[in-house]
């Protein structure tokens, strides 16, 4: 089995009903693939795709797992994902700021406390202590879903709000 023929296996604990039915804490530990449903959606195009890209990302990272890839592919597959969300929430910050999002601070300070996390991680990894790339998986997958569907969200209520005025 390869890594790009896992990216249509359906994933067996989390599945798009799972993400549209229950709350972010009910996702089971293990999980192969996120889809993207509606319930993921912003509305603001530039911001969907990012995530979009995002969860493929994760679910690379979910696929080399899987497939017991090497140490050295592992963290290359980590270090694409850490890059793609430092250029994400760079993007995420300009737009807040550019439209006077008022809580711009407590976003940023979250997008900062996953980096912080992941950098953690992956020098615990570089430095060749043991690590579980899974638990990684798990945090970087719950976290995604939660910070999108509860905290990216508001800046698309924001923006329809001030349309509307």
């Amino acid at each position: 089995m390869t890594i790009a023929s896992l990216a249509h296996v359906p994933c067996t604990h989390l599945r798009t009903r799972i993400i549209d039915s229950a709350p972010p804490f009910a996702y089971a530990v293990y999980m192969k693939k996120i889809e993207w449903n509606n319930r993921l959606n912003m509305g603001v195009p530039q911001i969907d795709e990012q995530h979009r890209r995002l969860l493929h990302l994760t679910n690379n990272l979910a696929a080399a797992i899987q497939e017991e890839v090497a140490q050295d592919i592992l963290e290359f597959i980590i270090k694409e994902l850490q890059d793609y969300t430092s250029f994400h929430f760079r993007d995420e910050e300009l737009l807040m700021k550019d439209i006077g999002y008022p809580e711009l601070e407590n976003h940023t300070r979250a997008h900062n406390k996953l980096k912080t996390s992941v950098d953690d991680y992956r020098q615990q990894m570089e430095q060749g202590n043991e690590v579980a790339p899974q638990e990684l998986l798990d945090f970087l997958g719950r976290w995604l879903i939660d910070h999108i569907i509860y905290t990216d969200k508001k800046i698309a209520e924001f923006i329809k709000e001030n349309e509307e005025r």
